[in-house]
């Protein structure tokens, strides 16, 4: 079944060649093998001097966008908290980070966070998105209780959920920096 497995894949892959440009493949063929000459060299680790620096800014500007470009994102969702010094009560804000260009989507903020309330949240979130909801792909997020079945639900169409091991919070490092960076403020 494996073989069968990789001769589809080789198959898929030259179908894809031959509908590309001849040009398209040239440069391509150029910067693998600037790539390897690179990597050839005795230097235990390569770098690049200011002249292959040149040579690879020069080839990828003559590659198509969709061979560099990645256009998919995810999101790394988390709660913080803030202590609020006039009301004595402690408030929790529900956030959003798109990973890829640090963009911070305050999603609500609570005294009483609960999976009601963070589904819709959710649920805000997608419209907000509005028709960027398909640049995502994961949406990461830890195990707490206020992150439901209904939470999952409301992303689940075209986002897929990427559940952190239970307590291992640095598995969502995005989420968990931003958590410690910010500065700690009474309201």
């Amino acid at each position: 079944m494996r073989l069968l497995y990789l001769i589809f894949q080789q198959v898929l892959r030259l179908v894809l060649l031959l509908g590309r440009t001849t040009s398209t493949k040239d440069v391509e063929l150029l910067v693998l093998r600037h790539e390897v000459a690179v990597l050839r060299r005795s230097n235990p680790r390569p770098r690049l001097d200011w002249a292959g620096r040149a040579v690879f800014a020069a080839l990828i500007r003559r590659m198509p966008t969709r061979l560099r470009d990645n256009p998919t994102s995810m999101l790394a969702v988390d709660f913080f908290h803030v202590d609020c010094a006039v009301t004595l009560r402690r408030l929790y804000v529900l956030f959003a980070l798109e990973v890829g260009d640090r963009y911070l989507r305050i999603l609500g903020v609570t005294a009483h966070p609960d999976g009601p309330w963070t589904t819709q949240q959710a649920r805000n979130l997608i419209m907000d998105l509005g028709e960027h909801v398909g640049r995502f792909r994961f949406l990461v997020r830890d195990r707490a209780g206020q992150f439901t079945d209904s939470f999952d639900a409301v992303l689940a169409a075209g986002v897929e959920m990427l559940k952190i091991p239970p307590r291992c919070p640095r598995a969502n490092c995005f989420a968990e920096r931003l958590e410690f960076d910010r500065p700690h403020r009474a309201c």
